[in-house]
């Protein structure tokens, strides 16, 4: 499996599941600053099962990967006890209005099109971690400007 498991102190864990293996190593160096682990997958069935079995606090979740699309992980995610609540952000180069409308109808919480911010990925982490009452409110907001 493609995995960068980091653990920094800190028991909120991402799921980051991207192809691009230079995207998800700036996408976890940010992630790291911002006090977050971050388990990497590059492939959809190997994120599913490791998603399923040991849920995550947050996917960050791209569209179009190997072996199954973002839209068939976000749907299994939903059906599955364990992760039907999992916070969901989709990080994406389809950008038609109907791609988002799509994602957000089928449960997708932030839909980010690729290309993005880096500050507005990291910023829209911190409300998805925040409902489901994993995260100190400054926690994100104090380490957000450290990283871009």
């Amino acid at each position: 499996m493609a995995e960068i498991n980091s653990e920094p102190h800190t028991r909120l864990r991402i799921a980051l599941v991207e192809d691009d293996e230079t995207l998800a190593m700036l996408l976890t160096y940010n992630l790291h600053a911002a006090d977050l682990a971050v388990d990497w997958y590059a492939d959809g069935r190997e994120a599913v099962a490791a998603i399923s079995v040991n849920p995550p606090s947050l996917v960050v979740l791209d569209w179009m990967l190997p072996q199954l699309s973002g839209i068939e992980i976000l749907r299994l995610i939903r059906r599955h006890p364990a992760t039907c609540d999992l916070p969901v952000l989709m990080l994406t180069a389809r950008s038609e209005p109907s791609d988002r409308a799509r994602a957000m109808a089928l449960g997708v919480d932030v839909f980010l099109a690729k290309p993005f911010s880096v500050s507005e990925l990291i910023s829209s982490i911190g409300p998805l971690l925040l409902r489901r009452r994993q995260l100190d409110p400054g926690r994100i907001a104090a380490n957000k400007g450290s990283s871009t």
